[in-house]
């Protein structure tokens, strides 16, 4: 039976798996990847060449008690799955990006005392992090002043290769042209923001690249068709490396990953981040590419459309400003951030038992 010394976890939305995608892919040693089958995991997966295994875990934040009653048999099968998966494998070295469906992957690894690494991507940390943090050999962040307990490594969040090959607009032409993001399985409130605004700007020089989730793919179709728009709406975007070269602006949430994908390609962006993310994390996370000068940001409320619609004409009337805020954006880059990671897991894969802060 081939062994496989290391396995990665993460939950079910591609802002936790795609970054272990990342480090995964510049990793020499066979990796198994565990993760919920509830989400994206299945889908970005098939994509991918590695070995992966789904656990019926789901989440229990933010849900009232009958359902999270409900949820309970799940979680202690999926207990039980990951252990057989360690007895089968026997693996050296663990490495956690986060969620719920990490919670068995450190559970047994802190438990069986083996090694483990820590991924935290977002500003403020989620609580399977938090709660095995003490334990690990680091915690590696993405953002610099992330409050967590543990040996802190800032490396910022690995993102996959082909956005490190972006490089910042230097002229802006019209039509201008925005990608629309509402993160790796859209946003209800985000379409429906945009669906309000397209007669306010169906006048406007620009093309749309739209991913809208499966829900609204349709929807959004007929209401860019309605009032003429040069536009391409996905469910799901395969390559979005292309789409954020293509762009001018980028208008999205502010998960983690989103944060660091318009770093590394240098985009300027209009952030509205999510009101419901754990710990309003997203808001954080927005405030420090916003704090930077990199970024627009506008909270989810009443007023948001009304602000999209007053950034939007700010931009029109000045389009070098994205020049501007991208060059702001891609001087947040961490240089030798995955170096870090990829060093602190070959050494632990040799036998060395120290944590290297500097690379």
């Amino acid at each position: 039976m081939k062994r496989y010394k290391i396995i990665f976890s993460a939950s079910g939305t591609g802002g936790h798996i795609f970054p272990a995608i990342a480090v995964a892919k510049r990793v020499k040693e066979p990796i198994i990847f565990i993760c919920s089958k509830y989400g994206m995991g299945k889908t970005i997966f098939s994509e991918e060449k590695f070995k992966y295994i789904l656990i019926p875990i789901k989440g229990f934040l933010g849900l009232k008690l009958f359902e999270k009653l409900k949820r309970i048999p799940l979680f202690l099968l999926s207990i039980f799955i990951v252990l057989g998966i360690f007895i089968r494998y026997r693996p050296r070295v663990i490495f956690g990006f986060g969620g719920y469906a990490s919670f068995p992957v450190l559970f047994w690894a802190w438990l069986l005392k083996r090694k483990y690494f820590i991924q935290e991507q977002n500003s403020i940390p989620g609580f399977v992090n938090r709660l095995f943090s003490k334990g690990a050999q680091a915690i590696f962040l993405g953002f610099p002043n992330t409050k967590i307990d543990g040996k802190k490594i800032f490396t910022g969040n690995p993102v996959r290769e082909e956005f490190l090959k972006i490089n910042p607009k230097e002229e802006i032409s019209f039509p201008l042209k925005v990608l629309i993001i509402g993160g790796s399985q859209g946003s209800k409130f985000l379409n429906e923001t945009i669906i309000k605004l397209l007669p306010e700007i169906k006048d406007f020089p620009i093309k749309i690249y739209h991913q809208s989730g499966k829900e609204f793919l349709e929807v959004l179709k007929r209401e860019y068709e309605k009032y003429g728009f040069n536009f391409e709406v996905f469910d799901f975007i395969k390559n979005p490396w292309d789409y954020y070269e293509e762009a001018n602006l980028i208008i999205c949430r502010a998960g983690a990953l989103t944060i660091y994908e318009i770093i590394s390609s240098g985009r300027g962006a209009i952030l509205i981040p999510f009101k419901g993310a754990t710990d309003n994390h997203q808001f954080y996370n927005a405030k420090f590419l916003e704090e930077k000068g990199a970024a627009f940001l506008i909270e989810e409320n009443e007023r948001t459309g009304e602000l999209l619609l007053k950034y939007l004409k700010v931009i029109w009337e000045n389009p070098k400003l994205l020049i501007e805020m991208g060059k702001k954006a891609k001087e947040l880059e961490v240089k030798g951030g995955m170096d870090l990671i990829l060093k602190n897991l070959n050494f632990y894969l040799e036998g060395k038992g120290y944590a290297i802060s500097q690379s």
